[in-house]
């Protein structure tokens, strides 16, 4: 699918991707429609997950990284 895209092509397009899904995270976050109402663990999975995705160290945060 990438073959004829250029390298800063394909790093435009994973910026777009991440831009993409931040938007939907925070969609999914303020949204009334909910898997779980009420209990914020899946609002809290769903934000570690994107952040899994962009690269962001979520074990180091958490100070469990050795």
């Amino acid at each position: 699918m990438f073959e004829d895209i250029t390298k800063s092509g394909k790093q435009m397009v994973i910026g777009l991707i991440k831009i993409v899904g931040l938007f939907a995270v925070i969609i999914y976050v303020i949204s009334p429609v909910d898997l779980l109402p009420l209990n914020p663990i899946d609002d809290i999975a769903v934000v570690l997950a994107y952040l899994s995705m962009v690269g962001i160290d979520i074990f180091g945060i958490f100070g469990s990284k050795k």
